[in-house]
């Protein structure tokens, strides 16, 4: 009885401590004096109009601080030249601080790697489940 009682207690304790704080960040555009903002569906985007548009907009404007913030950006050549935009020409600063602009080679090694510490777990909680089930039949408070 009394060890059932401490594992239940530190169960409870490691629930808590897993838990954790999330706060939530609202993230409004601040354009800079040569741009403008627009909204579209509720959503405000800041444009740029010089020799091409740029479109940036949040995706979600109110976000838990733990997730990565999400943009949709547009652009429109209006030169008859092809240009090449990529995330090596994107910049993002948050109070002056330089942000992590991420590729999607990145973006999708991050979920391989999230999705294969997922399987392990599973993986994991199958094993602990197969141990539980074999010593069901024992009587462990017999000496």
């Amino acid at each position: 009885m009394r060890y059932s009682t401490l594992s239940l207690f530190l169960t409870g304790c490691c629930f808590q401590f897993m838990q954790g704080c999330a706060t939530m960040v609202v993230m409004v555009p601040q354009p800079s004096p040569d741009q403008e903002i627009v909204y579209v569906k509720g959503a405000e985007h800041i444009v740029s109009q010089k020799s091409n548009i740029l479109s940036v907009g949040l995706c979600n404007r109110v976000r838990d601080s733990s997730v990565k913030p999400e943009f949709l950006i547009s652009l429109s050549n209006k030169t008859d030249k092809p240009i090449n935009f990529s995330t090596e020409n994107i910049t993002a600063k948050v109070n002056g601080d330089d942000l992590k602009v991420y590729t999607y080679e990145e973006l999708e090694r991050i979920a391989r790697q999230q999705y294969a510490l997922m399987m392990f777990c599973v993986g994991l909680s199958g094993a602990a489940r197969s141990l539980n089930a074999t010593n069901a039949g024992s009587n462990s408070d017999q000496c």
